[in-house]
């Protein structure tokens, strides 16, 4: 089996020319197996929040955001 031995100097110099060249940046991730994805998402609402709306949302998929919405906030006012 052959193994590809390359520096991150190596990899800068191929990653600029292959982008010079045009090539797909997801292509190139997935080839050296290069996560795209944040480590972190501060703006990420909290999970005490999130699971009551998809739990919501999964019990009536029919209704649009703003009805979700409201009948969340009445929850909210009501089951206090």
């Amino acid at each position: 089996m052959w193994w590809r031995l390359v520096g991150v100097r190596g990899q800068r110099l191929e990653f600029v020319v292959r982008a010079n060249r045009g090539e797909n940046l997801n292509n190139w991730c997935r080839e050296y197996e290069i996560s795209r994805r944040p480590h972190l998402s501060p703006r990420r609402t909290a999970a005490g929040i999130e699971a009551p709306i998809v739990a919501l949302r999964r019990q009536r998929p029919d209704w649009e955001a703003r009805k979700r919405r409201l009948a969340h906030r009445r929850c909210q006012v009501l089951c206090i």
